[in-house]
């Protein structure tokens, strides 16, 4: 994947400004099927703008007074629920004692994540949690099992159970964890935030328990292949897997690993077909080449818009020495936070304690669970779009250049939940249909003028990139020209009694230079 240039906004009236997200729940069940709200029908280029607003008005004011409205029309969700209260003024804000104990969330910019996702471009009443969590997204992770209670506090991961299983012992549920590395790695994806120790970058998510292992995988193929139809059932379309083959993708041909795993293969194909994302760890054994899993796509076909490798960077922001490269995946690789040997990453453990683990599991979860946050900030949007927004965005900067160890990069929640290639305001019937451009568009009124029109103080846009979508004010588009001398005049006269005008020795008369009106 080539990395193109991110401009920030495309609008040429608008200097700096705050805005919030639009964010909806969306449907487990088909998180892709939700539509954004409709924005009036096409228009002549010189409405274009003038069409969008006006039409989100109308939107807003249905959505305000009717009841009708449901929370696809009205972008703050339902009309009935209790006013929100905004009490974070910026990212710094969230970077409390139990966000700084996971060093990996600042690494990753997760904060500016949060603040995009609950105010910065969020519009609207909403229950708290909101968009930019994980909140409403099932994630599963099949490891070796999960002890969900939180040592701090007794709050635990929220599970789903009914969905979860126990390829062990074969049987339904969610199975507890007897070796530690499961409960590590939901942890780092959905440990709940509570004020105390450490909570997940996901904090919000619901997590989907496959035990596949203890201190080794002894899934087979077949149930490996169950696994996924499970998660897709479940409405968990990304799925965490930190355990991998030892021996690199190179080391295979595409007839011994068709030989050799064909059921998991036309699994993963089918998952991949209904959008769900496959993460794999890339290994700990310092390659130049990922591992069987995270390379899969190298081989086989039909793998690869679902696919997400990841390797891990220490403690500096470098890759880790005791990573695996990106290699041959670097199209679907980048790079997340894993720790170094001498520190690991802090997360919860299967005693009820807390740990510090290194290693590329750890760097996968960080991944699964940045693309159930952004899933939750843009519904919209599938989780195969979320990926490539992922790695669209990723920093390429400086060291992480070479795409042979850091595929498309750092992984960059900043970038990710902010608007890409500039915006566009949408002029169909939906987010997904035509779209005109803002740059350079603005309409200038007098004073007073858009209280009168009633003009919504928000408007809703759609980056150039994916149709994301953003709610920024109105007064983007939208200005009132200060009232001139002139004008205080013409207000003065019209404001004066009638009584006064009855002493004045001569009838009064307007006064003005030609060319002046």
């Amino acid at each position: 994947m080539r990395r193109k240039t991110i401009t920030a906004l495309a609008l040429a009236i608008a200097g700096c400004f705050a805005a919030r997200a639009f964010a909806a729940e969306a449907s487990p069940e088909s998180p892709e099927a939700r539509e954004l709200p409709a924005l009036g029908s096409p228009a002549p280029t010189a409405a274009l703008i003038a069409a969008g607003v006006a039409a989100a008005a109308a939107l807003a004011s249905r959505a305000r007074g009717g009841a009708a409205a449901d929370s696809a029309g009205d972008p703050g969700g339902a009309s009935s629920l209790p006013p929100r209260t905004l009490s974070y003024t910026s990212a710094a804000d969230f970077r409390t004692d139990e966000f700084l104990a996971q060093p990996g969330l600042s690494m990753v910019k997760a904060d500016r994540l949060y603040y995009h996702g609950h105010y910065r471009w969020y519009r609207g009443d909403a229950p708290d949690p909101a968009a930019g969590t994980g909140v409403g997204v099932k994630i599963a992770v099949a490891d070796t099992g999960i002890n969900p209670q939180k040592g701090a506090t007794g709050a635990a991961i929220v599970i789903d159970v009914a969905a979860s299983y126990d390829y062990v012992r074969n049987r339904p549920g969610s199975a507890a964890d007897d070796y530690g590395h499961g409960t590590h790695v939901a942890g780092i994806i959905a440990a709940p935030k509570t004020g105390a120790a450490m909570h997940g970058l996901a904090y919000n998510a619901t997590i989907v328990n496959f035990k596949v292992g203890d201190a080794v995988v002894t899934a087979s193929d077949a149930q490996l292949a169950d696994l996924l139809g499970r998660a897709a059932a479940a409405g968990a379309m990304i799925i965490n897997n930190s355990w991998g083959s030892p021996a690199a993708i190179t080391s295979y041909s595409t007839e011994a690993l068709m030989a050799d795993m064909p059921r998991m293969i036309e699994a993963s194909r089918a998952y991949v077909a209904k959008s769900g994302v496959v993460v794999f760890a890339a290994g700990n054994d310092a390659r130049a080449q990922p591992s069987l899993q995270a390379g899969l796509p190298h081989r086989i076909t039909g793998l690869e818009p679902g696919w997400l490798a990841v390797v891990a960077v220490d403690g500096s922001g470098r890759l880790a020495g005791y990573s695996n490269r990106c290699g041959v995946a670097a199209a679907w690789c980048l790079a997340a936070p894993g720790g170094s040997a001498e520190g690991g990453i802090y997360s919860m453990h299967n005693n009820g304690d807390y740990a510090q683990l290194a290693g590329t599991s750890m760097a996968a979860p960080h991944a699964a669970a940045a693309l159930g946050a952004l899933k939750s900030m843009f519904p919209n949007l599938s989780a195969l779009q979320i990926r490539d927004r992922l790695l669209y965005t990723a920093n390429r900067s400086g060291p992480y250049a070479d795409a042979s160890a850091y595929g498309q990069g750092l992984m960059d929640l900043d970038a990710a939940s902010s608007p890409v290639g500039g915006v566009a305001v949408p002029t169909g019937t939906s987010a997904s249909g035509p779209t005109a451009s803002v740059a350079g568009s603005g309409i200038r009124f007098q004073s007073g003028a858009l209280r009168a029109v009633g003009v919504q103080p928000w408007v809703l846009v759609v980056d150039n990139f994916q149709r994301a979508p953003f709610w920024v004010p109105a007064e983007t588009f939208f200005r009132e020209t200060p009232p001139q001398l002139i004008e205080r005049q013409w207000a003065s006269l019209r404001s004066a009694p009638r009584s006064a005008a009855r002493g004045l020795a001569s009838p009064l008369s307007f006064s003005h230079s030609p060319g002046h009106h």
